[in-house]
């Protein structure tokens, strides 16, 4: 378990309320409001005053009342797992001990969604009984998308006792007007937050202690318009002058401007000596007396702060104990834009010795980000090298790639833990080409056999994620002998590769078998992930083999090992959810289909795009089943953006599901074409086609449906097959249907018996096809099978009501013709009417003889003649014909046989 990051407390407090602020009851009434609704957005340019309000209110009486958690944002808290630590840390102050189980989630190496940590907290906080505020500060700074929704999650799911006030520059993306209508929103903005005339006469001669006219006060309100921070330095910059008049007659223009200006009368005020402390120490985002005394290599720094916020000279203190300061955001802009004018090669050298500072405290991030600062690439490569295995243990893999990507290339290249850990980040981006190079790099340099054994444990891993099993299998063998024995992960990864070699290979129950040896082996050594990851692997192989309920239980299992204790599913959990979503959906659950498959789309949001591709085309047989056949095209286009990286047997593999989408669709030109580039394509080797055996048989399974199709709709087939479609998709089939038999791919056998006695009903044996159907049926009834009979569209239904006629497995089949939904029949171009229901009691071999004399013309006495009976007993037989088809006449009888395909 990685260790807990060491945090900042200096962003975790508010800052303290200075005693001699100007009253600003009208604001105070606002944030009194606001505490009815979830959120209080205060949105205002830099220098409005808007900590400085929630510091005035928490300060007064009522305020006191009420508890604030406070969080200073900055850059680096775009990463998730940091954003989330640090509001566990800030809520854990008001309540001790609070979010306990949600720092485990966010040490786990799985990177945790965040709207599980939100459920956590929103139960977590639930349980208490006095209401608080969360404070999120300069909210400006959090660009990732990922927050934002998380953010949006949590105040839409809000729990009672909790309020949440922002503050920003600039209006966040969240869905503000939404709440806005609902009148779940109190907005502070700049023109409130200006000050009003009397406010500014108040804080020019109160707080700032000047002397000046009703004329100087109105002339200094309209050139700021009641910008605080812009008083502020005029106020300091007219402190001692005799000529003030004259100095505020010459002063406008617009923020930027008052703010340079300002400035210099500012720094003119001040000793050369506060000065150097001022411009040096903006470097900082946070100050102490120790910091600064290493930055400026003096030993009188607390007390110097301690000064300047007696001087009300732009600092602001974070905590009772007068420890940490931070400098008014404008302010600190302003002196570092004049430091880097006045003195740049100091710079680098203040942000060096504030990184070892944060070093020797052990806030490595700090240290880093002041090292990039520096531009010191080789200490922040040092220190990126000793906390990166750390960060991917708690999946902050967002801040790891982020230092990486600043870092020069040459500098990684010439470090292999940097190309690791660079490689990791890559690959859960979905950037496998890039990933390849960083390990070529590792390798390149290093000879430690931990590290060549990590660098063939991911190639192991790509070439997995690439289809190519030739490759992947060759590297289990390196990477056997490499692993360390103490490295569960990358073991488990590289055993993994075991089974799914025979899996590839068309040999499911051996893959089984390997999968089970290793899930024993990776749940006695507490390897949760991998453990998941075999399950679902299991579960696969058992669909492979027919068994839908014991795939389901096996699905099960993993989801249960995939649940934190609270009942919150990990990111692992969505391979489990998509293999679910198979099962649902053979078993025409549409609608449990589509809810596991969303939940498995939300979980692996988490892992990279790779997870999904089992998700969309999954996703494209249920939009279609749905009749929505953009959304089918749509999901099968999403899975070809993923799979483009992958080997080339993978992308045939989406290839003829397309075509499979394209004959559901009616669009036979489309398969056809597809039909016959497949033919043109170079076949493979015996031992390519061995490594990739269940590719090949899907591919030769989809060949045989558009032979299929051609032959039911009288299209002609392509130069380069000669002979009659049905006959050809038979010799294709026959050639399947042993090895199927032989390895026990149960599902495999279905489908084919399925598509042959499709082909000996095209060819007219219609025995032969009941036959073919009888067997599949029997195979298929006891695990429920149901769309992949319904999946082979109008043909297999007209063979399903014969088989209705016939008495074969009547109940079962009457399941499965009420499951050809007229809306894909809709979106196929089927024929405008509806199908027939099923027959409650199929018609006996004698009453199917009498319809067809019947249909002929024959009259009664006709009948008894030919089939030597009496009238009362054709009577009788057409009295049984009439009930069974539901229809009180001879004309209506014939008719709805023929719907039935009886005739």
């Amino acid at each position: 378990m990685p260790a807990a990051p060491l945090l900042l407390t200096a962003k975790l407090y508010l800052p303290a309320a200075r005693p001699d602020l100007v009253h600003r009851p009208r604001l105070l009434t606002r944030l009194a409001d606001g505490l009815t609704r979830p959120l209080t957005l205060i949105s205002a340019p830099a220098g409005f005053g808007k900590t400085t309000l929630i510091s005035e209110w928490h300060a007064d009486e009522a305020g006191r009342k009420f508890p604030l958690a406070w969080l200073a944002l900055d850059d680096d808290d775009n990463d998730p797992a940091r954003f989330f630590t640090y509001i566990v840390a800030t809520l854990a102050i008001l309540e001790p001990g609070f979010g306990e189980t949600i720092l485990a989630l966010l040490k786990s190496p799985q990177p945790t969604p965040p709207k599980l940590i939100l459920t956590h907290l929103i139960n977590e906080v639930n349980l208490w009984s006095a209401p608080f505020a969360l404070v999120l500060d300069d909210y400006h700074l959090i660009t990732s998308p990922s927050i934002h929704e998380a953010v949006a999650f949590l105040l839409d799911h809000l729990p009672p006792p909790m309020h949440i006030i922002i503050t920003t520059r600039a209006d966040p993306p969240l869905p503000l007007a939404r709440w806005r209508a609902r009148q779940q929103l109190v907005e502070i903005r700049g023109d409130e937050l200006r000050f009003t005339p009397n406010e500014t006469a108040t804080f020019l001669q109160q707080v700032m202690g000047l002397n000046l006219s009703p004329t100087d006060i109105a002339v200094l309100e309209t050139c700021t318009e009641g910008w605080a921070a812009g008083l502020q330095m005029a106020a300091l910059s007219m402190q001692g002058r005799h000529d003030i008049t004259s100095f505020i007659n010459h002063f406008s223009g617009s923020h930027r401007y008052i703010i340079d200006y300002l400035m210099d009368e500012v720094l003119q005020q001040q000793p050369q000596a506060i000065q150097e402390f001022l411009l040096q120490t903006s470097i900082l985002n946070h100050l102490s007396g120790s910091l600064c005394n290493t930055v400026m290599g003096r030993m009188d720094s607390q007390a110097i702060l301690e000064r300047l916020e007696q001087a009300n000279l732009f600092l602001l203190p974070l905590d009772d104990e007068r420890r940490w300061y931070r400098y008014h955001h404008l302010f600190a802009e302003a002196l570092h834009h004049r430091l880097q004018s006045l003195s740049p090669e100091r710079v680098s050298i203040l942000h060096r010795r504030a990184s070892e500072w944060h070093e020797r405290q052990g806030l490595i991030a700090e240290a880093i980000h002041h090292a990039l600062s520096a531009l010191d690439f080789e200490r922040a490569a040092y220190l990126v090298e000793q906390v990166g295995q750390e960060l991917l243990m708690r999946s902050e893999t967002v801040t790891l790639l982020k230092w990486l990507t600043v870092l020069p290339e040459e500098l990684i290249l010439k470090r292999p833990h940097l190309c690791l850990f660079h490689a990791w980040t890559l690959i859960l981006n979905n950037q496998v080409v890039e990933a390849e190079q960083r390990l070529q790099a590792a390798s390149a340099l290093e000879a430690d056999p931990v590290v060549l054994a990590q660098v063939t444990a991911i190639r192991t891993l790509i070439a997995l994620f690439r289809g190519d099993m030739r490759r992947a299998n060759e590297l289990t063998g390196q990477a056997q002998a490499l692993l360390p024995a103490g490295d569960p992960f990358l073991r488990g990864v590289t055993n993994l590769n075991r089974g799914l070699a025979c899996f590839m290979k068309g040999d499911v129950e051996a893959a089984r078998q390997a999968y089970a040896e290793v899930a024993e082996l990776s749940q006695k050594s507490g390897n949760v992930i991998i453990t998941v990851i075999i399950q679902c692997q299991i579960a696969e192989a058992q669909i492979w083999q027919g068994r839908l309920h014991q795939a389901l239980a096996t699905y099960q299992q993993a989801l249960a090992l995939a649940t934190t204790p609270e009942g919150h599913e990990l990111p692992g959990a969505a391979q489990a959810h998509i293999g679910l979503a198979t099962i649902m959906y053979e078993w025409n659950n549409l609608e449990a289909a589509a809810q596991h498959l969303a939940e498995g789309f939300r979980l692996n949001q988490q892992l990279g795009e790779i997870g999904a591709y089992d998700g969309y085309i999954i996703q494209t047989s249920l939009k279609q089943a749905q009749g929505d056949a953009a959304g089918a095209l749509e999901a099968i286009e999403q899975a070809g953006q993923i799979v483009q990286k992958f080997s080339q047997w993978a992308y045939r593999n989406l290839a003829a599901h397309r075509t499979r989408l394209w004959l559901r669709q009616a669009n036979l030109i489309a398969a056809a074409r597809w039909a016959a580039d497949t033919l043109n394509l170079p076949a493979g080797t015996p031992d390519d086609l061995g490594d990739t055996y269940l590719f090949h048989e899907f591919e030769q399974l989809t060949l045989a449906r558009v032979l299929l199709a051609q032959a039911s709709a009288g299209f002609p087939t392509d130069q380069a097959l000669s002979g009659d479609p049905a006959q050809l998709a038979l010799q294709l089939l026959d050639a399947l249907y042993p090895e199927a038999v032989k390895l026990g791919r149960g599902r495999s056998v279905i489908e084919i018996l399925l598509l042959q006695a499709l082909a000996q009903q095209a060819n007219g044996d219609t025995s032969q096809a009941m036959s073919l159907l009888r067997q599949a049926l029997t195979l298929a009834q006891a695990e429920g099978f149901v769309r992949i009979f319904v999946d082979n569209g109008p043909p297999m239904e007209k063979l399903l009501r014969q088989a209705v006629v016939r008495g074969i497995a009547v109940d079962y089949v009457g399941k499965l013709l009420e499951a050809f939904d007229t809306r894909e029949k809709q979106v196929t171009r089927a024929p405008a009417h509806p199908s027939p229901s099923v027959l409650i009691e199929p018609l006996s071999e004698r009453e199917v003889e009498v319809l067809r004399l019947l249909a002929a013309g024959l009259s009664n006495e006709e009948i008894a003649n030919r089939l030597i009976i009496t009238v009362g007993t054709v009577k009788k037989h057409l009295s049984t014909i009439y009930s069974k088809l539901d229809v009180h006449s001879r004309t209506a009888a014939v008719a709805r046989a023929r719907d039935l395909d009886i005739l």
